[in-house]
């Protein structure tokens, strides 16, 4: 179910899957580390930054860890990756 003035909407999210992710000097996701044989996980920690880090290290200790602090909201720090997917779209 699509959310009135979001930035993204459903069709256009199944849209843009892939079977797999292209081939990339550097990988970094929010989950499924293993999966996309990724460099590092990065977390943002604005609030329980510690617990986060704790989570991870319980199911593995010695995986890259990058913490980031947001001095943005969401809605403003997604707002330029929704133009270029619009803009992507577009294109397709």
């Amino acid at each position: 179910m699509d959310v009135p003035g979001a930035l993204w909407n459903l069709d256009g999210i199944d849209a843009a899957r892939r079977e797999r992710a292209p081939d990339l000097t550097r990988v970094v996701v929010a989950i499924a580390y293993y999966r996309h044989s990724a460099d590092r996980i990065v977390a943002e920690t604005n609030n329980g930054g510690d617990m986060v880090e704790n989570t991870i290290r319980m199911i593995e200790a010695n995986v890259p860890y990058s913490s980031v602090h947001a001095s943005r909201g969401r809605l403003i720090r997604a707002e330029p990756i929704a133009a270029l997917y619009a803009l992507i779209a577009a294109f397709a």
